[in-house]
């Protein structure tokens, strides 16, 4: 499955903010479906990425690329063996984000990476996108000899415009992550350290223009934009691991990212 090219601004905002502007934005959105049965009306998302030895895609992020990607495994909450999981390829042209998607049976991760037999693991679904999304994953996959690096985890909550659906509006809360080299970690809870402890990152994503209720929202807490990624912020957070190298994030933005020990 692929998802057209849209736009996709970040912002990162002090905890303290979030049940204001969660009000602000009440009239405009309704939430997600996805987190409408849960006690907390939030979702889990966990994501393995992968990259090369050399860490090439997180490279590309830090020196500002107009075109990379990054790619994925995502599954959601807590993971059992008859759960959905997704290989991801998430593209970035300039301000635009493209992705390719294909779902797959979690218990099937370790024969699918050790077979790649793609017509077996990935259902078409009536459309043979998915597959040809999975192709495109193991392809770049196999070119890049890319790994797993890093398990990204944090907590979502998910509206969406009530004027338009194309317009999705996110808070994603306590990030935190784990080194690994395995496909087959996604429920880990032990040994992860946190970042931003004190903010958390909104996400709006949208097609085309940006309404002005989210932007008299956004200008009434004066947050600035900021070229955040998840990726890069955890593999940061780890860099006393000497495995990375810090990302060139500004001195009044970097303090916020870690917290002095980091590790639940």
């Amino acid at each position: 499955m692929s998802v057209r090219l849209r736009n996709e601004f970040k912002y990162l905002v002090p905890r303290e903010k979030l049940a204001e502007i969660r009000a602000e934005l009440a009239p405009y959105v309704y939430g997600d479906q996805h987190a409408q049965d849960r006690e907390v009306r939030e979702y889990t998302v966990r994501s393995i990425y992968f990259d090369s030895r050399n860490y090439e895609d997180y490279r590309a992020k830090v020196e500002g690329l107009k075109i990379r990607k990054k790619l994925r495994i995502r599954a959601y909450n807590e993971v059992s063996p008859e759960s959905s999981a997704y290989l991801e390829i998430k593209r970035k042209r300039g301000g635009y984000i493209f992705k390719d998607r294909a779902p797959f049976v979690y218990q099937d991760i370790e024969a699918l990476f050790e077979s790649r037999d793609i017509d077996r693991y990935i259902p078409l679904n009536g459309s043979p996108a998915a597959q040809d999304s999975a192709r495109k994953f193991f392809f770049h996959l196999h070119r890049g000899m890319l790994r797993p690096a890093v398990l990204v985890i944090y907590d979502r909550e998910a509206f969406f415009s009530k004027f338009d659906p194309s317009l999705r509006l996110t808070f994603d809360k306590a990030l935190r992550s784990v080194l690994t080299d395995k496909v087959t970690v996604f429920n880990r809870e032990i040994g992860l350290r946190y970042a931003m402890p004190s903010h958390f990152i909104w996400e709006i994503k949208f097609p085309h223009s940006l309404p002005a209720w989210v932007q008299s929202i956004i200008q009434h807490h004066r947050l600035p934009r900021l070229a955040l990624s998840k990726y890069t912020i955890c593999l940061d957070s780890h860099k006393s691991n000497g495995r990375v190298q810090v990302s060139r994030l500004s001195p009044q933005i970097l303090p916020l990212f870690f917290n002095k020990n980091g590790v639940k």
